[in-house]
């Protein structure tokens, strides 16, 4: 059996459309979302796929061009994807927290949360190693 009917199997009967009690649907569809979390939704989608893009191009630009004595540009280009990567992957963390929060708890505590990780983000990715190459 699947994990569907022995699920369905203890679950109460439900009186309306088979389509919007199936037990592995979401409790929350894209309907449920308004105007701002979609797009917020789109938004976090487009710049996971950036931040990935970003930080396995090196990957790709070192198989490409090994041994081709490329090395400084290289080196230049994957520092540049790896910053963009990182920042795209820390907006992209902080926009899924924001999502996530405004549709449980709503929009104050949403933009409380994704702040405090941009917060915590900025720190750790950005003050902390700063700070220790000015303390060198």
């Amino acid at each position: 059996m699947s994990f569907c009917r022995s699920y369905a199997s203890r679950r109460p009967v439900c009186r309306s459309s088979p389509a919007s009690c199936s037990p592995c649907r979401s409790r929350y569809e894209f309907g449920a979302l308004d105007d701002v979390q979609r797009i917020v939704y789109l938004v976090v989608l487009s710049s996971s796929v950036l931040a990935t893009a970003f930080l396995v191009g090196p990957v790709a630009f070192h198989r490409i061009l090994f041994r081709q004595g490329e090395r400084p540009w290289l080196v230049h280009a994957s520092h540049w994807c790896a910053r963009a990567g990182l920042i795209t992957l820390a907006a992209t963390i902080c926009g899924v927290v924001w999502l996530v929060f405004s549709v449980v708890a709503g929009t104050t505590p949403a933009s409380i949360a994704a702040g405090l990780c941009a917060a915590f983000f900025a720190g750790l990715w950005g003050a902390l190693p700063w700070t220790a190459r000015v303390t060198d």
